[in-house]
Order: structure tokens, then C-alpha cells, then sequence
């Protein structure tokens, strides 16, 4: 499961990392932090500066196109 911590963290399940880390890169390239977190997932976070609705919108966007391919 997919989680927003913030309006500019989200913990990505493992299912959904890939397609989110080439989302928001492409996005926003180096302005995204990738943290992993030990049976969680990653978490991903943007810096202040971004806007936290495009982010948003990135993110679930490619979470949910991962999870469309998953089943």
C-alpha cells in the first residue's frame, strides 16, 4: 500500500517504486529524495519547493498506473 505522509512525502510499496521513481524524476530530476524503510517500502520526497499538487497528482498517477499493471 501507498501512503502520503505529507504534501510532499508519499511511502511507495515495493509494487510501485519503479514506475514512480521514473515519474517523478522525470518530473522533477533531482529535486526527490528516495529513502528506504525496512518492510515498508520507500519513501519519496520532494523538495519545498516543488509544487506539492503537481507531486501529488505525479505520484498517484504512476501508483496507480503500477498497480493497473500489477493485476
Amino acid at each position: 500500500m501507498c501512503t502520503f505522509e505529507n504534501e510532499h512525502s508519499v511511502v511507495v510499496c515495493d509494487i510501485a517504486i519503479q514506475q514512480v521513481r521514473t515519474a517523478v524524476s522525470a518530473a522533477f530530476g533531482d529535486g526527490i529524495w528516495y529513502t528506504p524503510i525496512a518492510g515498508q517500502g520507500t519513501r519519496v520526497e520532494a523538495r519545498l519547493s516543488i509544487d506539492e499538487e503537481t507531486f501529488q497528482e505525479v505520484a498517484r498517477s504512476a501508483i496507480a498506473a503500477a498497480q493497473e499493471k500489477a493485476f
